[in-house]
């Protein structure tokens, strides 16, 4: 964590991933007002409904054990939707753990008490209306079915093919867990006016030491899910490509972690209908940035280049490697300090077809204008390369993305003496990004960033030539269509902490079979844009 920034843990019941916590306030909605003016009918609905989904896990859990499968350590996972404007802390009393808040006054939360037991004692309180304090039920408006859980945690593709997932095939997954516990981290104490210097110590120390346990407990607790998925998934055989909190590299968090799994269809369906605390499940998607474009010029500079002065920036482009023996890119490259985090493969140079992608990034980089054709040119920044995209441009399925950047981060900001601050990352999903979750790699990027100190150059994503054509098919033209779903940034472009950046077209261009859609410095046709998750900018 950057020292004396004076900020402590944001409350957000996921950090990793999550929705921001969402505390309520103002006037009570018109629902629980109703809820409250029929305790009666409103009570036994919460009656009824538990008793359903109690009756309902309790089959499922006895189907398990007649069909002889792995035991699974869990409570049951519930999708409630509530009043959307108030504080979700009250779930807690109700005997639940918060797993994830969604959007729209919906979230998933999990208890090990199976039949329900505090939420009927709550219920039977809220019909009888025994205290001032007994209405928290009124805010519950609905249990959900199990099927309305799976729609929000799978993500769109995976929910897609989820009837037809095969037991036999085999699945590279990407699943978010939460660690939240029943811990509310303590809110610092705010300083009184007239206290003493002595008596506000004392409440800070007392603060202080809340704050540690419940830390404590969180890591506990992770500890524990972690543990329960392991062993789930090698009793099905499955394997564990990478666990977050498994990687010192990675700055996790304590109150969730992400994993990527190679397991049977099988395993998928059991693990993501009984594990409670699942609050995102995707497949592994092929990160692949296309083929770099042929370079056709031919002109022959006088210009001299000159290396970078001592003192300036140093940048890590974490691409598909540099040509660096490249005359106009030579002198910059801190060459005894470049790496591949390639599987078997230490190459550093760029392989891509076309020059050259990461070549090509190193030298917007290093010329953000243009290549000078002559005089003298001295570069304005130091580059360290790391490899992390193959020959064909894409990220190996068994690399997983938040891992480089930890590594990254790692290798050339925390453990180097010379450390770099500025990372450029062009690298991204070729679809919009999820808007329930903050996606793992975005979380580590905004991670590494606060914790460090550090900058990441993130690239906003490119629209496939598909998806423009059927926009504007649709009706949608340029520049309307930016502002369709599947224009929308790409991940890990929703980080909160990076720069994200577009594309703005350079020139005009128009022959006979072609005209380019963007004209001189407006934003290219093929630029996806925001907003981001939460709406973000």
């Amino acid at each position: 964590m950057a020292e004396n920034n004076g900020f402590t843990h944001l409350p957000l019941p996921l950090l990793f991933q999550g929705k921001p916590k969402l505390h309520g306030g103002g006037a009570v909605s018109a629902q629980t007002k109703r809820n409250t003016a029929n305790r009666i009918a409103h009570g036994s609905y919460v009656k009824r409904r538990s008793a359903e989904l109690s009756r309902f896990w309790k089959e499922r859990r006895a189907e398990r054990s007649e069909n002889a499968l792995p035991e699974i350590e869990t409570g049951i996972p519930i999708l409630l939707e509530i009043d959307p404007s108030t504080d979700i802390d009250f779930l807690r009393g109700l005997g639940f753990e918060i797993v994830c808040e969604i959007e729209e006054g919906f979230i998933i939360v999990a208890t090990e008490d199976v039949d329900l037991s505090v939420l009927n004692e709550k219920a039977d309180a809220f019909v009888a209306n025994v205290t001032a304090r007994c209405n928290s039920p009124a805010k519950v408006y609905a249990l959900c079915e199990d099927g309305d859980r799976l729609k929000r945690i799978l993500s769109k593709e995976l929910y897609a093919k989820w009837a037809t997932i095969s037991p036999d095939a085999i699945y590279v997954i990407d699943i978010g867990v939460s660690c939240c516990g029943n811990i509310e981290l303590p809110k610092r104490p705010d300083r009184k006016d007239d206290e003493t210097d002595e008596r506000y110590s004392v409440r800070e120390q007392r603060w202080t030491e809340k704050f540690n346990t419940a830390y404590m407990v969180w890591d506990e607790i992770k500890m524990q899910r972690e543990e329960t998925i392991e062993s789930f998934v090698s009793d099905y055989n499955g394997e564990i490509m990478e666990l977050a909190d498994g990687v010192s590299e990675i700055a996790d968090l304590p109150d969730s972690f992400s994993t990527r799994l190679r397991i049977s269809g099988k395993c998928l369906l059991d693990l993501v209908l009984n594990f409670a605390y699942i609050f995102e499940v995707s497949e592994a998607e092929i990160i692949a940035m296309g083929d770099a474009p042929e370079n056709k010029d031919n002109l022959i500079e006088t210009v001299q280049i000159k290396a970078p002065a001592q003192s300036v920036p140093i940048v890590c482009v974490m691409d598909s490697g540099i040509q660096e023996e490249h005359k106009y890119l030579a002198p910059a490259i801190s060459s005894d300090e470049s790496i591949s985090l390639l599987p078997n493969n230490t190459g550093t140079s760029d392989d891509v077809a076309g020059e050259g992608h990461g070549t090509r990034v190193a030298g917007a980089v290093l010329y953000p204008k243009k290549v000078p054709s002559d005089g003298v040119y001295q570069l304005p920044c130091w580059i360290r390369n790391m490899r992390i995209l193959d020959e064909n441009n894409c990220l190996p399925e068994n690399a997983y993305p938040p891992k480089t950047i930890a590594i990254a981060v790692q290798k050339y900001n925390v453990e180097n003496q010379n450390p770099t601050k500025i990372f450029n990352h062009s690298v991204g999903s070729r679809r919009s990004c999820e808007m329930k979750h903050m996606m793992p790699w975005a979380a580590e990027i905004d991670s590494q960033s606060y914790n460090h100190d550090v900058l990441f150059i993130q690239a906003a994503g490119n629209i496939s030539t598909d998806v423009i054509s059927a926009y504007w098919q649709a009706g949608y033209l340029y520049p309307e269509y930016f502002d369709r779903e599947l224009c929308r940034i790409s991940n890990p472009a929703q980080s909160l902490q990076a720069i994200t950046v577009g594309s703005v077209s350079a020139d005009e261009l128009e022959t006979d079979d072609f005209i380019a859609l963007g004209k001189h410095m407006e934003v290219s046709s093929f630029s996806r844009s925001g907003p981001g998750i939460w709406d973000v900018s």
